[in-house]
């Protein structure tokens, strides 16, 4: 049996589909498994066992139709017994239904494309990594389900990473905390002057260095930010936005990630690093941490501040700026010296205090 997977979306989401890619590896030892991944993307499943092939899209081939056309044809020619659709959008439908595939699967929804699925599943409103599973069912296969997300990485690869944060100054012997302090959203941007804040005292507390890390064409941003650390020689920037599994191996690397959600917090999850994220009023950190809760991956949001519910939240859509102006940055603070302290993987120093 020969299937392709389709998740045309950005770096959390494609994380979140592994437990689709784990159960079919897991429930049909003998399928081949193609993903379907945006092009910047595709690096950093490389490696991972329930995946025999990568199938990737450009820009060019997405906004191009002669380019889009050559494609299709491309992804036709691979003969798939079963082609799984878990986005859903215009473009995957389009791909989906021209390969030709005895089974044709999406979602089923109140989008009129959705008709357009020769398979169509219920979604479920399970928690994150989970609720794509059920698209599976329509193999008609006993499924052996496996909700894990972790990605392998090349233990070269990790080790140059390491050999390149020591030539860039950092101390192996101090704590290396991965920090996340911008988004290219702006509805998930926790206000800058807290991350100032909250490094000040990771760095006097814990004796801590921070690494900022960023996407493309944020790094002015991020650069302005730590400036204004007080103790700026414990601050490090990477000189430019790194590959997908560069990145990975920076998070594998570090002792701890902290920040806005986004891509680089499912990454850190991934690969095996704690984390403690911010989240936006528009996303709920229930919905979006894996088996939350977790205690090696935390998160805070509106429902945190006293007196407020899931329901009350609605309103601070309107003004996010209230709505982050309420979560203080000693409210994370008591959340995450409860983490830090007692992880005996931190080389966490109070020698300064």
């Amino acid at each position: 049996m020969k299937v392709l997977i389709i998740r045309l979306k950005q770096i959390g989401d494609s994380i979140l589909a592994l437990p689709v890619c784990n159960t079919l590896r897991k429930s049909a030892p003998d399928a081949e498994i193609h993903f379907m991944l945006y092009e910047h993307i595709a690096p950093l499943f490389e490696y991972h066992p329930a995946i025999d092939k990568i199938v990737t899209i450009t820009p060019h081939e997405r906004n191009n139709k002669r380019a889009f056309l050559e494609k299709l044809k491309q992804i036709r020619a691979q003969k798939y017994d079963a082609v799984l659709d878990i986005i859903n959008t215009p473009t995957s439908l389009i791909i989906t239904r021209f390969t030709g595939a005895k089974i044709q699967a999406g979602f089923a929804s109140e989008k009129f494309r959705s008709k357009f699925y020769p398979h169509k599943v219920r979604r479920l409103g399970q928690g994150a990594g989970k609720r794509k599973v059920p698209i599976l069912e329509v193999l008609n296969i006993p499924l052996d389900y496996d909700y894990s997300i972790d990605i392998p990485l090349p233990g070269d690869e990790v080790e140059a990473m390491q050999v390149a944060l020591q030539e860039a100054g950092i101390v192996k012997s101090r704590p290396l905390i991965a920090m996340m302090v911008y988004s290219r959203r702006d509805y998930k941007i926790w206000p800058a002057k807290y991350f100032i804040e909250l490094s000040d005292y990771l760095i006097s507390k814990y004796n801590a260095q921070i690494y900022f890390v960023y996407g493309p064409g944020e790094e002015d941003a991020v650069n302005a930010i730590a400036e204004q650390v007080e103790r700026s020689e414990s601050v490090f920037t990477q000189p430019q936005a790194p590959s997908t599994r560069d990145l990975a191996c920076l998070l594998h690397c570090v002792d701890f990630f902290i920040g806005n959600d986004g891509g680089p917090r499912h990454i850190s999850q991934a690969v095996g690093t704690s984390t403690f994220s911010i989240f936006s009023p528009l996303i709920s950190k229930r919905g979006w941490i894996p088996n939350y809760p977790d205690p090696k991956h935390q998160a805070i949001d509106i429902t945190d501040v006293e007196g407020i519910s899931d329901k009350q939240k609605e309103k601070f859509k309107q003004n996010l700026q209230d709505y982050y102006l309420k979560i203080t940055p000693q409210m994370v603070i008591e959340r995450l010296d409860k983490m830090l302290e007692n992880r005996d993987k931190f080389k966490l120093s109070h020698n300064n205090e």
